[in-house]
């Protein structure tokens, strides 16, 4: 009697080189983040054009940019748990159309109503986007680089973000607002081509599902040309099968403490992001440095996310996402206090802008893909979802409560130390993170089975 062939999918996956399949995975992940970070940049960009354009009154504006928060926390925590279910290729498909559809129509508005609606809907679809194509990268991505890999798909995010606020400072004076709306729109659409011919499913997350032995083949092969398979071959991973809703597995076996941790983790660096990203360049303003120079620190502190997401991905491959976040969340109390410290000197306040892009941004994108590698196949797009969705929280939180100190007349530089002492926090918290998941016999249990013999977990057609 012939002897049934087992092929072991994660060992394929670990065996890989930065070759063919993996590199195409990552190039098209990075266009989906890089559209992704245009169409979230380029809706505050048109602002001040779309509100004369629609007669909305300026401070209106604030419930439009607020609603697209609130969509994208919809859509995290919502639409982002089906890539558990479905899978994460087609979440990502549909999200994108999703988005891509409301982005267009928003071009058709005309009014304030309208506008929160669509926006509200386009930020569901982004809001799924992003959790997905992280949970995806994981499961092909080798563990020896596996951080630096999730984190170059997601310099897309920051580059896209570039493009978005540089283009359309040039643009909109040419083309009009609804320019880029357009480009929001119709550029996903054409990306959904791509990612329906070429971008895989997780084959982890189909070895788990089960009943879908041709497709499994398929990625084999494309992970490993020579590995052979017969129609009785049987697929494993190293992970047990987990039962019930995704989002069970996100508080049970000794996940609760540490899921939390990480939102809270999420939330805090969402606030330095908030108010990095969207209220320094006031604040050194009100300080009293020009506006021009205001401008460039914020352009200076864009480079450094780039750059940082790509340094600190390589630095997790080797280090550990604990110790290279804590120092990161530290690094941004620091650079928060020295911003304001030099007086008007520039080029302090542009080396302290260039580091904080490392440190607040950069390890924004690395609590991302962590959120995506901490969890078990079943739970990773879930749990990725839910995570970052919190987390965006922050980013409102971090919003109202720069807004708040502006108003109440605070000192600059008490401003830039009280937002930074969310760096303290979240540096602490991400330490105690680490050390639960050192201890915890189940997350323990996980991380062994990823590195170990293989849990069989049996395809069966």
């Amino acid at each position: 009697m012939a002897r049934t062939s087992t092929v072991d999918i994660d060992s394929l996956i670990e065996r890989q080189k930065l070759g063919g399949f993996l590199l195409l995975t990552v190039t098209i992940g990075f266009f989906v983040q890089l559209i992704e970070g245009f169409d979230l940049t380029s809706a505050g960009v048109v602002g001040p054009a779309l509100a004369a354009a629609l007669d909305i009154e300026r401070a209106q504006m604030g419930l439009v940019f607020g609603i697209v928060f609130a969509g994208l926390l919809a859509g995290g925590l919502v639409l982002g748990p089906l890539g558990d279910v479905w899978g994460r290729k087609v979440v990502t498909i549909i999200a994108t159309l999703w988005y891509s559809v409301f982005s267009l129509a928003t071009i058709f508005v005309h009014g304030l109503t309208d506008l929160v609606a669509l926006r509200f809907l386009t930020g569901m679809g982004l809001g799924a986007v992003l959790p997905a194509t992280i949970a995806l990268m994981c499961e092909y991505a080798p563990q020896r680089m596996r951080a630096i890999v999730v984190n170059v798909m997601l310099c897309g995010l920051s580059l896209g973000g570039v493009i978005g606020g540089l283009g359309g400072a040039e643009l909109i004076p040419l083309y009009g607002w609804k320019f880029m709306f357009y480009v929001g729109g119709l550029v996903p659409l054409l990306m959904v081509p791509f990612l329906i011919l070429w971008f895989p499913e997780s084959a982890r997350f189909l070895v788990l599902r089960g009943g879908a032995h041709k497709r499994v083949a398929v990625l084999a092969r494309k992970l490993d040309p020579k590995v052979v398979i017969s129609p009785d071959t049987r697929f494993i991973v190293r992970e047990l099968r987990r039962e019930g809703a995704p989002v069970r597995h996100l508080f049970v076996h000794g996940w609760a403490l540490a899921t939390i941790l990480l939102w809270v983790t999420m939330l805090l660096n969402f606030i330095l992001v908030g108010f990095f990203t969207q209220y320094m360049p006031t604040m050194l303003n009100a300080f009293g440095l020009g506006m021009r120079e205001a401008v460039r620190a914020a352009g200076i502190f864009q480079i450094g996310a780039l750059f940082g997401t790509i340094v600190l991905g390589w630095l997790v491959d080797r280090r550990g996402y604990f110790q290279v976040l804590a120092a990161c969340y530290f690094g941004a109390f620091a650079c928060a206090v020295l911003m304001v410290s030099f007086g008007l000197a520039t080029i302090p306040i542009m080396l302290c802008a260039l580091a904080a892009g490392v440190c607040v941004s950069g390890s924004q994108n690395t609590a991302n893909a962590l959120s995506g590698a901490f969890y078990p196949t079943q739970a990773r797009s879930t749990g990725s979802s839910w995570a970052i969705g919190i987390g965006r929280l922050g980013g409102l939180l971090g919003l109202s409560l720069a807004g708040l100190m502006l108003g109440a007349k605070w000192p600059v530089p008490a401003i830039f130390v009280t937002t930074g002492l969310a760096g303290i926090v979240a540096g602490v918290t991400v330490i105690v993170m680490g050390w639960l998941a050192a201890r915890s016999p189940a997350i323990r249990a996980m991380r062994v089975l990823e590195k170990s013999a293989p849990a069989l977990t049996p395809y069966s057609a």
